[in-house]
């Protein structure tokens, strides 16, 4: 298994999808939801990606 921070985007992005054809499992960490439905549509096998978005900071802050 495999997660990357700043998966959805750039160079976090390119390592994410070279990993999936590699045949590693994926966990792509980012902060903006819709670059993450982007990436699930952009993998080939999205069964071994997993997708985790969104402020750490304003969770532990009380926001969603």
């Amino acid at each position: 298994m495999v997660v990357v921070s700043g998966g959805t985007d750039g160079m976090g992005r390119a390592l994410a999808l070279a990993r999936l054809e590699r045949g590693d499992t994926v966990v792509a960490l980012g902060s903006n939801p819709t670059k993450g439905r982007q990436l699930l549509a952009a993998a080939d096998d999205a069964e071994r990606l997993a997708g985790i978005t969104g402020s750490l900071l304003a969770t532990i802050r009380g926001r969603s």
